[in-house]
């Protein structure tokens, strides 16, 4: 069996008009994306991404309420009051306030290990409780202490409550200091689990689950809504442990906060760290893969068209063309067959032109429909040749449009013969500063990019807008 890019499928019934064509510049981008894909991957192959921790804890808040702060909420009403003072955040429900709860949250940009907070409740029902509150975007966690030395971990998702915690209700702990005693609670959060902790004592390890996306972290107390109630807050911590195997908060650095500039990258190496992805898929790696993975995109797409022909199908009994069986248009909708003559050069510097004939169809619209591209002169007229007489088109004659198309394109611009060598160049350029980007000047490196790639655009494009079509 003969491999042709070109070749009129016989026998066939009378009447009907079968070329099978493959695609004659997917060959050239085989050739080209083969060795530029093999050099790629020679550079690429040994480099890594990599990921360092920052040196310094990374913290969100280190939060001590020593003077007052726009950031934070501040009420006060004949039935609540809240806000910082004496170096605490008091929440105060007044005597019969009718208020069940109240919370108070900050937004977060990003996820930590530990959130950690004292609290202290200095009045109020013992049955009463509060903690640490987190917020995603449809469901609350909340842990949550009584003066009864009792906690839980309460999930609350369309205003339903769950006990996340062993128990499956408030559990009793006599780390859990009792009365007006301050507490500190803390939750620390691992790869696939968090841990409960009271004045550094651990309570219980509960499994996490896929779909919680925090938003906001912060501090809830609850009322009997009848009796006076009073809880003070400090020290909230919401960020990383200060050595690895330390979850102890005390010496913790008060300089500026490292995470304040927030980028996609810090969060998305956290989620991966957590659910364990390889380091192929890590957001910040992707300009390694990139490059190479639309070299094996186009050389796969490429290889698809050299292997696998366009049937072109031009029934004259029905009056349709088909392309690969499935209708395309009618005959009437056709007005011509152009041949054009794209590539080469001018044969006068002593090197042989080389030149292919892409075969299209002009429609009454004026719009060119391409067909193929035939290696020799006398191929693309053979096959024209038959096109037009299934077409019912009059020998040697050329119609209006096929006339028309003639006269637009027989005189075209000198520099369109230099296009390919401008592609060729600008594509080495472009390659150089892909991989060896330092040498260009910051200030060059955009407009040198944007250069590159029009040039290259115009390569590709122009044989196809600025083709002559021949005699």
């Amino acid at each position: 069996m003969s491999f042709k890019l070109i070749e009129i499928q016989k026998p066939s019934p009378p009447g009907v008009l079968v070329i099978k064509a493959r695609s004659r510049g997917s060959l050239t981008i085989l050739l080209i994306s083969l060795p530029i894909g093999i050099f790629a991957f020679l550079v690429l192959k040994d480099f890594s991404p990599s990921y360092t921790e920052p040196v310094k804890p990374f913290f969100i808040f280190n939060e001590t309420f020593d003077a007052p702060s726009k950031e934070w909420w501040q009420e006060e009403t004949d039935s609540a009051s809240a806000g910082i003072k004496d170096g605490k955040y008091i929440i105060h429900f007044k005597e019969n306030s009718g208020f069940s709860a109240y919370r108070v949250t900050q937004p977060v940009n990003r996820s930590a290990k530990i959130f950690s907070l004292e609290a202290q409740k200095i009045s109020g029902a013992e049955r009463s409780s509060h903690g640490l509150i987190l917020l995603g975007k449809t469901e609350k966690i909340k842990f949550l202490i009584t003066s009864e030395s009792r906690y839980a971990l309460v999930k609350n998702y369309l205003k339903e409550n769950t006990f996340l915690n062993e128990a499956g209700k408030y559990s009793f702990s006599p780390y859990i200091l009792q009365g007006n005693n301050p507490n500190k609670l803390m939750i620390i959060f691992h790869d696939d689990h968090l841990t409960l902790w009271v004045n550094g004592k651990e309570l219980e390890t509960i499994k996490l689950w896929l779909g919680f996306y925090l938003q906001r972290i912060g501090f809830i107390a609850y009322s009997d809504k009848k009796q006076k109630t009073l809880v003070h807050f400090d020290n909230l911590y919401y960020g990383d442990p200060v050595h690895e195997k330390s979850v102890v908060l005390a010496d913790l650095s008060e300089e500026e906060n490292s995470g304040s500039e927030f980028i996609i990258e810090t969060m998305y190496q956290g989620f991966a760290d957590n659910l364990g992805l390889p380091g192929w898929m890590l957001l910040y790696s992707w300009p390694i893969y990139l490059f190479p993975g639309l070299i094996a995109l186009i050389f796969t797409v490429a290889l698809k068209n050299l292997l696998i022909p366009t049937h072109h199908n031009f029934d004259q009994r029905k009056k349709i063309y088909l392309r690969n069986g499935k209708p395309f248009m009618k005959f009437n909708e056709i007005k011509g067959v152009d041949i054009q003559k794209s590539g080469g050069n001018t044969g006068e510097g002593g090197g042989k032109p080389m030149y292919v004939y892409p075969v299209s169809l002009i429609l009454k619209t004026r719009k060119r429909i391409k067909l193929f591209s035939a290696g020799s002169e006398q191929k693309a007229y053979s096959l024209r040749a038959k096109i037009r007489e299934i077409l019912q088109f009059e020998d040697g004659v050329l119609t209006p449009e096929e006339k028309e198309e003639k006269l637009r394109t027989m005189d075209l611009p000198t520099w369109y013969r230099l296009t390919w060598l401008i592609g060729i160049i600008s594509f080495v350029s472009f390659a150089i500063g892909v991989f060896w980007l330092d040498i260009i000047p910051e200030s060059w490196k955009m407009p040198w990019f944007i250069v590159n790639l029009a040039l290259i655009l115009l390569a590709i494009v122009g044989g196809v807008f600025l083709s002559k079509s021949v005699k």
